[in-house]
């Protein structure tokens, strides 16, 4: 193992593991959008981790926009659109939940958003010959 790869290794503590467990359960639709998040006795309970852990991997989710706390009441599993699929960490748990599919056809949908635009702004920012090179 590289020291690279040992570095990353070591960086995912027990609160990143579960976050990142927890975190692919809701990309896979076991814990649905807008539903409410077992609470954490249930968690740790679950997933047999200190209620500190489960704390902890929670803040990560809902820094990352997966989930929404209401006065430590519950935690309720935010709308997709509010997550951030550009995130690395939300990207590989996405490709983790064996929705290789899904996750392709969303990216070639942002690539038919993206890549018209692109092609326009090129265009208008070009100079006459750059234009005319391009032409058949």
């Amino acid at each position: 193992m590289q020291l690279k790869e040992q570095k990353n290794v070591e960086k995912k503590n027990l609160s990143y593991l579960l976050s990142e467990q927890l975190g692919q359960r809701i990309l896979s639709g076991k814990y649905a959008a807008g539903s409410i998040l077992p609470g954490e006795l249930k968690l740790t309970k679950l997933f047999d981790v200190s209620r500190t852990a489960v704390r902890e991997a929670i803040k990560i989710l809902i820094a990352k926009k997966m989930l929404l706390s209401f006065s430590r009441l519950s935690t309720q599993i935010t709308p997709v659109t509010h997550w951030n699929f550009l995130n690395k960490d939300l990207l590989s748990w996405w490709l983790a939940t064996n929705n290789f599919i899904e996750v392709i056809a969303h990216f070639q949908k942002l690539r038919l958003i993206i890549e018209p635009q692109a092609c326009f702004h090129a265009t208008i920012s070009a100079s006459q010959a750059q234009n005319t090179s391009c032409l058949p």
